[in-house]
């Protein structure tokens, strides 16, 4: 699904800006998957672009991980896995400088380090 607005103000990128937000399937990356990607482009002229798609993760969504963000197995069944949509919002980010591509991956990683950090530690008080 992709949206088109108008009038947002985006300052300090010269080619606009690319936000990702991820759910997965838990907090281990090095095994989990991704079940929704979305992706907000704010152009220069300050124009906003989303891009979002549930993916099939392959794998079964623990009831943990669905009580946060509400995607079921059963919401994933026929959806596309990331193999298939990968290379479309790869396209969708290009027209963007490389130094922004890396600039957004950084802070992607920030925010899945802080997220995975205050899981666990909400986890713990349980």
């Amino acid at each position: 699904m992709e949206k088109t607005q108008k009038n947002y103000s985006f300052k300090g990128f010269s080619k606009g800006a690319v936000f990702f937000d991820l759910e997965t399937t838990g907090l281990d990356v090095s095994k989990e998957r991704i079940v929704q990607l979305a992706v907000v482009k704010i152009n220069i002229d300050g124009s906003k672009e989303e891009k979002n798609v549930i993916v099939n993760p392959t794998i079964p969504i623990p009831k943990e991980a669905s009580d946060v963000h509400g995607i079921t197995d059963e919401m994933v069944k026929y959806s596309p896995e990331f193999k298939q949509v990968a290379k479309s919002f790869y396209e969708y980010i290009e027209g963007k400088s490389d130094t922004e591509k890396i600039q957004a991956i950084h802070k992607l990683n920030k925010i899945l380090k802080i997220t995975q950090e205050k899981a666990l530690s909400q986890r713990s008080l349980v």
